[in-house]
């Protein structure tokens, strides 16, 4: 559970974008869902999360200044070619 956790962290970080990490709760044919579904900002920040073991709706704001914040001071895509792709 917690290395999904650490892995959608990191793809935020990575792309600079808020994301949206949805999961299952929980047991369904033998199997076991671990929930904490979550939203995390660009920096890597987790503004809101779901319980491991009951069924809920999460919501958060956000904000493009967020995200331009992030870019400016992290700049990993500043040399990227966009003629490549």
């Amino acid at each position: 559970m917690e290395h999904l956790r650490i892995l959608a962290l990191a793809r935020a970080i990575e792309n600079q974008s808020y994301l949206i990490l949805a999961n299952r709760v929980g047991t369904d044919d033998g199997v076991t869902f671990c929930g904490t579904s979550a939203i995390i900002d660009p920096s890597g920040a987790i503004v809101a999360a779901a319980s491991i073991d009951r069924e809920e709706l999460i919501q958060a704001e956000i904000s493009e200044d967020v995200i331009k914040s992030v870019r400016n001071r992290m700049a990993v895509f500043a040399h990227r070619r966009k003629d490549l792709y």
